[in-house]
């Protein structure tokens, strides 16, 4: 997501598109069913708009997409932070 703060409208849309290749390649690779579906995001704040109440939340829950917001090192998310600002100059 961006440098800090709450995801932009463009952010989330990447998320959603992400999640929606992730459920079509699950279903492509695990015909069964029975593949894990985990999108995993480094930011609670960014990730806020996929854990609240939303409807990106709920059509994740339907397509059986667990959201996880997972810790990384401080020096990582610091290096992540910088390639970001780099992104968007």
């Amino acid at each position: 997501m961006g440098a800090s703060g709450p995801a932009r409208a463009a952010q989330k849309h990447k998320v959603m598109v992400d999640a929606l290749r992730l459920t079509w390649a699950a279903s492509d690779l695990y015909p069964a069913g029975n593949a894990q579906k985990i999108l995993a995001l480094a930011d609670d704040e960014a990730a806020a708009h996929l854990v609240g109440r939303s409807w990106m939340k709920a059509a994740l829950e339907h397509l059986g997409v667990t959201v996880r917001v997972v810790k990384i090192p401080d020096e990582l998310r610091e290096r992540i932070r910088d390639a970001q600002r780099r992104q968007f100059r």
